[in-house]
């Protein structure tokens, strides 16, 4: 499970905190929308999160970050500011 919250919101950016397993009493990490570029991108790894090297695509893959990633993005496209969210899965 993660959650996250949009903690800032401007003209030109949407900035996200994400929470591991809804920990909010550790780092949490950032997630920032470029509204300008229309890019999304991973700005500090969360505390307890942690990253994989997918070997056949030479991507890397956060266990966290790319679930809320995911998420804000078909929000956004979708023309969706939400203010928190919640994924789970199992």
């Amino acid at each position: 499970m993660v959650t996250w919250r949009l903690i800032e919101e401007s003209d030109d950016r949407l900035v996200y905190e994400y929470y591991p397993e809804g920990k909010e009493d550790r780092n949490p990490g950032i997630i920032t929308i470029d509204r300008l570029a229309e890019k999304i991108s991973l700005t500090q790894l969360a505390e307890d999160d942690f990253e994989t090297h997918m070997e056949e695509s030479d991507t890397v893959y956060g266990f966290y970050y790319s679930k809320v990633m995911r998420k804000i993005a078909d929000d956004y496209n979708n023309g969706i500011i939400k203010q928190t969210g919640v994924s789970a899965w199992y």
